[in-house]
């Protein structure tokens, strides 16, 4: 059984880069989607159940369409946040369900120097560095929308206003709780499927057969869940930026 640890785990090194393995691990997952991504384009004919790629790209992006609609209460500004909700959904539950698929928690392990051994491949979840910038780049996306749709003067104002310098406060306050998002979206994923990960090797490393089974279904549905949960709260964040009052 390897190392479990917080910290991330460096399994790789090109040139002077250290690479770990759960950013090792998101790079396999990108090119997953991309090559998925890539084969399910060309099967796309732009009429609904043509093919079966045409399907299985329904299946997966219609009910995002849907949430995005509904939440956001507005067509043109769902198709401009569809794209990216549809994107942070897609590779976190990758991310997250990756970590089930028989053989990928300790099959191949790596011996480091302080003589730990630690796992070649890692939920990118389940590194605290990987949700901090999905945390990151949501926030922000969240304020390039607000400032597309309002405007850079009433995007600025809202945050600034010298004539008003109740709202001015106001704004600042609501400018620094921005930063409280990133760690909120970044500590409530890494938090359960880091969890998530420890029971798995454990229960697997104890009983390799049958007993882990239903914390593997658990865990399949825990990693839905948050990919959801991820998604639906860029979208409330994006409604609430992206408004007038």
């Amino acid at each position: 059984m390897g190392e479990i640890q917080l910290k991330p785990e460096y399994v790789l090194q090109v040139g002077n880069i250290l690479i770990s393995n759960a950013f090792f691990t998101s790079v396999i997952t990108t090119a997953i989607l991309i090559l998925v991504a890539a084969l399910l384009g060309k099967s796309l004919k732009g009429v609904f159940g043509t093919s079966t790629g045409q399907l299985v790209a329904e299946f997966i992006f219609q009910p995002l369409w849907n949430l995005c609609y509904q939440v956001l209460g507005d067509a043109t500004l769902a198709r401009r946040a569809f794209p990216f909700i549809a994107t942070f959904f897609v590779f976190i539950i990758t991310a997250n369900w990756i970590e089930v698929l028989p053989g990928f928690l300790g099959a191949l392990y790596v011996h480091a120097e302080n003589g730990a051994n630690l796992s070649l491949f890692r939920s990118p979840s389940t590194d605290l560095n990987t949700t901090l910038a999905l945390g990151l780049v949501s926030v922000g996306f969240t304020q390039v929308i607000a400032m597309q749709v309002l405007g850079p003067k009433a995007f600025f104002l809202r945050i600034v206003n010298i004539r008003k310098p109740i709202q001015t406060l106001a704004g600042i306050l609501e400018f620094m709780s921005e930063f409280s998002k990133i760690f909120s979206f970044a500590f409530r994923l890494f938090g359960n499927m880091f969890a998530g990960g420890v029971l798995l090797l454990v229960t697997g490393f104890l009983v390799p057969y049958i007993i882990p089974l239903p914390f593997m279904v658990l865990e399949i549905f825990v990693g839905f869940i948050q990919a959801l949960v991820f998604a639906l709260l860029s979208l409330m964040f994006i409604k609430a930026a992206s408004s007038h009052g």
